[in-house]
């Protein structure tokens, strides 16, 4: 994993963004996450990312520095306003979007959602949607069987998934936004099980 620094900071609301901050990005997987000085990242070969959060006094703006030490590149600056100290866990998924975008480069990590089959004990099998983070669950497939095998369109905006009845398998295309359901006709005797998405 790519080491990242978090340069350490005392006020709490910086230490409760900080977290989040760590929290998600530590579900991605690729990151190392160490806390400590500015001075301590620039002696650790290691350290490839150095990001410090601080909060300015006058404009009550987020002030968010990023180095890349690993290619010796000038520092990224950018500036959030906290629109509100209590939604803090808001303002470090801004701060965890806009670091993925600078590194990785794609957008929208923190507002994707991910879809999975979940089944509660002597129910149906559903189609789920959850946030990025896991802290928004919700029921996604609408239709009366066992729904399953869910696979996003190459925009993000549909869903396709197969139900299974007792009798038959359907293939379903949802909207994301949990519109009204399609269902895909096929030739009589014909049962799709699986399908994907191509361009």
């Amino acid at each position: 994993p790519v080491k990242v620094g978090i340069v350490k900071n005392t006020k709490p609301e910086i230490v409760a963004i900080q977290n989040v901050f760590e929290e998600n990005l530590r579900k991605i997987m690729y990151f190392q996450i160490i806390r400590g000085a500015k001075e301590e990242f620039g002696q650790n070969i290691d350290v490839f990312y150095v990001i410090k959060i601080e909060l300015q006094k006058n404009s009550g703006q987020l002030e968010i520095s990023l180095w890349n030490l690993g290619e010796k590149k000038t520092v990224l600056r950018e500036f959030f306003q906290l629109e509100d100290v209590l939604d803090l866990r808001k303002q470090g998924l801004k701060i965890t979007d806009w670091f993925i975008e600078k590194t990785l480069k794609f957008k929208g990590i923190s507002s994707s959602k991910i879809a999975y089959t979940s089944q509660k004990s002597n129910r149906r099998k559903n189609v789920m949607l959850s946030s990025y983070d896991g802290t928004v669950q919700k029921r996604f497939s609408y239709n009366l069987g066992s729904n399953n095998l869910s696979s996003w369109s190459f925009d993000n905006k549909n869903i396709l998934y197969t139900t299974f009845t007792r009798s038959s398998a359907q293939l379903t295309i949802q909207p994301a936004k949990r519109l009204r359901a399609k269902i895909l006709t096929f030739p009589s005797g014909l049962q799709p099980l699986v399908a994907s998405w191509q361009r």
